[in-house]
């Protein structure tokens, strides 16, 4: 995957779904992942979960808690950025 391809990303995602779930160990997920958490230019990780949240097939529940992770993690680093912000008005 070579990022910040988002429409590759999503249609490899949307395949790999089609044949299975995908677990945390998955090589897609664990690509994913690593994006999400330390992203190196190009694309907004939130653009990037947001595209990926539309690949959500019924019974595919391992993916849909990938998501739900990614979603925390993201959620939480806004609220880390929002509140140095805060500590810096402060000063």
């Amino acid at each position: 995957m070579r990022w910040p391809n988002v429409d590759g990303v999503t249609n490899l995602v949307a395949n790999r779904l089609s044949e299975k779930d995908l677990d945390p160990n998955d090589i897609v997920v664990a690509s994913i992942d690593n994006y999400i958490n330390d992203p190196y230019g190009g694309t907004d990780p939130n653009a990037v979960l947001e595209a990926l949240t539309k690949e959500f097939p019924e019974g595919r529940p391992m993916w849909q808690e990938q998501l739900k992770r990614w979603a925390e993690c993201l959620g939480q680093a806004k609220g880390a950025d929002k509140a140095d912000k805060s500590a810096e008005a402060d000063n």
